[in-house]
């Protein structure tokens, strides 16, 4: 549940919890959408008591401080298109990580450690060969990271950090290039360009996992001045590039509020225009829930880049394997939005150097390129294909900011693959505009690399540096558009442009036949007020293999995930582990049964164990229980930082207290708007069950006070003018 200042309307109401809560004058930050000049918008923010802490200079925007209950008089104010609270957006993590262990690795000497010494695995992937080959490595490129920070002490990347930002407040907070910054910005740095060589014992784990599981010198060499080592190759895909670092999120962890990010993009548009005319490149590995997918001010901002020169590529997000869970900016129009790929020699080593399995083929057997389960798909909410394009995001070998070695996965890790193929690719023809290197990029991409995808799971395909070189020789094929629909029904935008069917009928049944290791069925069903109930049935599992052929760890068995109605974020109702969301793992027959759903488009997701030797056939049925719609006990309207207060008297002795309030515009519509109840009991004590991203948002009271029960109802986000909303009060009567 998001923590939530509470409402100043409630002191008139909750005199007895009034006295311990911040006073009535408390301010919030929100970011206003509205069109240059700014002036009247700015003379009424002035009017209303608040300030304007930034004003965007490439995007339509102000970030404003306003006294708690005057957004909806700003957001109704002549010139605003809407306003919304500045949210916050978590720092970026791997799914996976593991650290090297101390000594384990000693940086190579300066006669080895440049890249005409080796051509590692990680470029092979992307067939960036004869870009590398040919000097086209990024030189006289910056790329802009908008992350952590980026060492500038780091040994494969510092030394062309050439500078940096920090939008990070507090005099203690490290500088953007510190080496005690949060390692995952350098991380990304190292992926995008680093250049550097390291030794291990060729006796060691590593080397013995590297030589069982990757020919060499793809992944390693011997030493030559001494046989007792390895050779270990950490090289970008543009190891010539520069960095500038914008760093927008704390050493110490945490993340940070979407103004502070987009103020950094703000920021690298205004260097690109003024005194750093070759940042050409942005990536941002990261993204939040977005409400407004294409729309919002970050995905314009993000849209707006291209127009400026740059290329801006974003990572899809980690919150797979369900469609529709891409995160904002990822979800912008015209950049290059970039999901996982897991690649089995990368699957192998770690699996044998960390997790003692030796070979590593019996973890991972499948010699395909896969889509790995955590890699958010498409499509958007507006109905596009997404992501763009897929690179290998699962144990990349990377350098942090204190100069340790990482074994990383997530999204986070295949952006910067793209971004560096980008800066490559503007080394070889720095007359390019962003369109034509997005449109190489798209063009040329693989889709036949990962047997088992979609274009909603892999977009165009996997990147292709040599191809999108050669595109850029010729001439590069006009792409679609890159626009949904964009109606007002996100049932609508999937069948239109998506092509994909949603299940709006009560009962469905499938066979899925012989799906191959982390091939994905998947299945939208319409959820609306009156389904009280939803149950999957997962039956008649069969393998195609027996037993003794199967994967001897694990067996062959399939992934199941059940994912709420909410877009652009993971909220699975099925869990790996008890307490761990996520795809479960399933062997027999299974039932599940959810209660209370939200409402809008919720997703059912069958895939073969990523894990798996064979095929994997099953049946799945869906039904829909419709049950009795609580009575409603209020009806109405509400705007963008409108409140309203209803009472209702509980009796005594009543055992349970059901609140339930729902709105026209929920997970089902394009936008969909945020509005939250708070609950107040008679002694004054607030409850914000109903408070957070749910649609609709219940709360359900044990054994509640008797007496008057307040119930304060809150435009938290609603795009548009209005919404309407009804509130449902239940208890049992003793």
């Amino acid at each position: 549940m998001r923590s939530r200042r509470f409402l100043p309307v409630l002191l008139a109401v909750a005199s007895a919890w009034a006295l311990t809560v911040a006073p009535a004058t408390a301010d919030q930050r929100v970011i206003v959408k509205t069109r240059k000049p700014y002036d009247a918008v700015r003379e009424r923010v002035r009017q209303l008591g608040g300030t304007v802490a930034y004003e965007f200079k490439h995007g339509d925007g102000l970030v404003v401080t306003i006294p708690d209950g005057k957004t909806d008089a700003l957001g109704t104010s002549v010139g605003v298109d809407y306003v919304v609270t500045d949210k916050f957006v978590p720092a970026p993590r791997p799914t996976r990580v593991q650290h090297a262990g101390a000594g384990e690795f000693t940086l190579a000497g300066d006669s080895v450690a440049t890249p005409n010494n080796y051509f590692p695995l990680s470029l092979l992937l992307t067939n960036a060969a004869d870009l590398y080959n040919e000097g086209f490595r990024g030189a006289g490129v910056v790329v802009a990271i908008i992350d952590s920070g980026v060492s500038a002490t780091a040994s494969t990347v510092g030394s062309r950090v050439i500078g940096g930002e920090n939008f990070v407040p507090g005099a203690s907070e490290p500088g953007a290039t510190a080496a005690t910054n949060d390692s995952h910005g350098t991380w990304v740095a190292t992926t995008i360009g680093g250049s550097g060589a390291f030794l291990t014992s060729a006796t060691g784990a590593t080397a013995v996992a590297i030589r069982d599981n990757c020919l060499q010198p793809l992944c390693s060499q011997p030493y030559g001045p001494n046989p007792a080592f390895d050779l270990l190759p950490i090289v970008g895909q543009a190891p010539a590039v520069q960095f500038y670092a914008l760093k927008v999120f704390p050493a110490a962890g945490g993340g940070a509020p979407e103004s502070r990010i987009l103020q950094a993009m703000d920021r690298a548009i205004e260097l690109r225009k003024t005194t750093m005319p070759e940042l050409r490149v942005v990536n941002m590995s990261l993204g939040g829930p977005t409400l407004f997918a294409g729309g919002d001010l970050e995905d314009e901002l993000a849209t707006s880049m291209a127009a400026e020169g740059i290329t801006l590529v974003v990572s899809a997000g980690n919150e797979g394997p369900s469609g529709i869970t891409g995160g904002s900016p990822g979800t912008a129009r015209n950049i290059i939005t970039v999901g996982a790929t897991s690649d089995p020699i990368h699957e192998r080593i770690v699996a044998q150097r960390f997790f003692g399995v030796a070979p590593g083929r019996l973890y991972r057997p499948d010699d395909h390129q896969q889509i790995p389960d955590f890699s958010s798909r498409g499509p958007t909410a507006d109905g596009r294909i997404d992501p763009d394009v897929v690179a290998n995001g699962t144990w990349t070998l990377a350098q942090g900011a204190n100069g340790g070695l990482s074994w990383v996965s997530g999204t986070s890790f295949a952006a910067p693959v793209v971004s560096g193929i980008a800066a490559a690719l503007y080394s070889y023809k720095p007359t390019a505009t962003p369109s034509e290197i997005r449109r190489a990029i798209l063009a040329s991409a693989d889709p036949t690399l990962v047997p088992t995808a979609r274009s909603n799971d892999q977009g165009y395909g996997y990147v292709n540096a040599g191809g999108a070189r050669a595109l850029l020789d010729g001439r590069i094929p006009r792409l679609p558009a890159d626009r949904g629909p964009g109606r007002r029904s996100v049932e609508e935008n999937l069948e239109h442009g998506a092509d994909v069917h949603v299940i709006s009928h009560s009962r469905f049944a499938t066979r899925l036949r012989n799906l191959r290791p982390a091939e994905r069925r998947e299945f939208f069903v319409e959820i609306d007020r009156h389904t009280r109930q939803l149950v999957v049935k997962v039956r008649n599992i069969a393998p195609s293999l027996p037993v003794d052929q199967q994967n001897v760890l694990f067996g062959d068995d399939l992934q199941v995930a059940v994912q709420s109605a909410k877009t652009s974020t993971a909220d699975y109702l099925t869990e790996v582990a008890p307490g761990v969301p996520g795809a479960a793992f399933v062997k027999t027959d299974t039932e599940y049964v959810f209660d209370r759903l939200e409402t809008g488009i919720m997703r059912v997701t069958v895939i073969g164990d990523w894990t798996n030797v064979g095929t994997v056939s099953t049946d799945v049925s869906i039904e829909k229980v419709h049950g009795r719609t609580p009575r409603h006990d209020v009806k109405g309207d509400i705007s963008q930082g409108e409140q309203k207060v209803y009472t209702f008297n509980v009796p005594a002795g009543a055992t349970e207290a059901s609140f339930r309030l729902a709105w026209d515009k929920d997970w089902g519509a394009y936008p969909t708007n945020d509005i939250d109840m708070i609950l107040v009991d008679p002694n004054g004590a607030p409850e914000f069950a109903g408070a957070t991203l749910n649609s609709p948002e219940s709360a359900v009271i044990a054994n509640p006070v008797p007496g008057q029960w307040t119930v304060v109802i809150d435009g938290f986000t609603v795009f548009g003018r209005r919404d309407k909303f009804e509130l449902f009060v239940d208890y049992d009567r003793p």
